[in-house]
């Protein structure tokens, strides 16, 4: 019987944010990571709900904490399969207009795969892939998609 835990791998959702944000194609797009701590605010402000000095507002990347399995909890190690959420938010109407980046969520989602799709760090030492498709959340206002990147990663057992 597999054993759900929750954790933070830091690191790695560093390098990703860092991966994102090193890319001119995003550079109008805000990057939110979870442990920032009150991210409603600051996607209200990425999508032009809350007015302050941004350049390109209407869509917003979060970067959400990882959800994991363990299979077998009880092994030295153990070896877990992070499942890494980034949510893509737009409010289609701000995004769209004069002040937006004029990239619709499909398109952030697309490039956001091509990003990451593959891509390692020395933290996890294994690959991003894709997951699942990207999951469209019903009923949302703003608009979001869910895109889901799995890994395998060791954790070391405690001293």
């Amino acid at each position: 019987m597999s054993e759900e835990i929750t954790f933070r791998i830091a690191p790695a959702i560093a390098a990703i944010k860092a991966r994102i944000e090193g890319h001119t194609w995003f550079e109008d797009i805000t990057v939110i990571t979870e442990d920032k701590g009150n991210i409603n605010n600051d996607i209200e402000v990425a999508l032009g709900t809350i007015t302050e000095k941004h350049s390109k507002i209407g869509a917003c990347i979060v970067l959400l904490a990882p959800i994991a399995k363990c299979e077998h909890p009880g092994a030295p190690g153990p070896c877990i399969e992070p499942i890494i959420v980034i949510s893509v938010v737009e409010d289609v109407a701000i995004n769209q207009g004069a002040t937006g980046t004029g990239k619709s969520a499909l398109q952030i989602v697309e490039m956001l795969m091509r990003r990451i799709h593959r891509f390692s760090t020395t933290d996890t030492n294994a690959a991003f892939v894709c997951d699942d498709t990207p999951y469209k959340i019903t009923n949302s206002d703003p608009l979001t998609y869910n895109v889901f990147f799995k890994t395998k990663l060791a954790l070391q057992p405690e001293p």
